[in-house]
């Protein structure tokens, strides 16, 4: 998450972006090419991250099962999907940070958006609402696409698509923002 955000917000506290806007002028192409470096990147580490985390956790642990993982075959789609949303988080951190041009305003919205906003519908609407409206949020969604959430309200492929819908909606505000202000 850190690191879409500060990939946006340090060209601008320290006034880089000028000289990256006359290294590449058309600034859909500059987030463009953010994107790519901070999901390669982000989606490499949080594999790597998340197999690590898992093997070393069966050595510890040994045989005994963890909660539905208990062995890798079982387990690998939960891996990949904690992988992904690595991912996908710091995706929509870079789309916000470019909108928002702020490393502490980005990081507080992140913030809320990852672990105050999925309480507040299970604790604000009756269910089953509270729970459907919360399988939508980010921070839900790896649980229901590798099949390891206590609650599932969307199939894998809908929580495939849920992930994809948060990225697009926030880059797409990265680049509308990007586009319409001065450096």
């Amino acid at each position: 998450m850190t690191f879409g955000i500060l990939t946006a917000t340090a060209e601008y506290s320290t006034g880089m972006i000028r000289t990256s806007l006359v290294a590449v002028p058309v600034r859909r192409k500059l987030l463009l090419g953010k994107v790519v470096l901070v999901a390669a990147s982000t989606l490499i580490a949080g594999e790597t991250i998340a197999v690590a985390t898992f093997s070393v956790s069966r050595l510890l642990i040994g045989d005994r099962p963890i909660g539905s993982l208990t062995t890798v075959d079982t387990g690998l789609p939960a891996i990949l999907a904690e992988g992904l949303l690595m991912m996908v988080v710091a995706l929509i951190a870079l789309g916000l940070a470019t909108m928002i041009k702020s490393t502490a305003g980005t990081l507080v919205t992140m913030a809320v958006l990852l672990f105050a906003l999925p309480m507040a519908p299970r604790m604000l609407l009756p269910e089953p609402w509270g729970g459907r409206i919360a399988s939508v949020l980010p921070s839900e969604l790896a649980g229901q696409l590798g099949g390891g959430a206590t609650e599932i309200v969307l199939s894998p492929l809908g929580a495939l698509i849920a992930m994809a819908v948060w990225v697009i909606a926030a880059i797409y505000a990265g680049l509308t923002a990007i586009g319409k202000r001065d450096a």
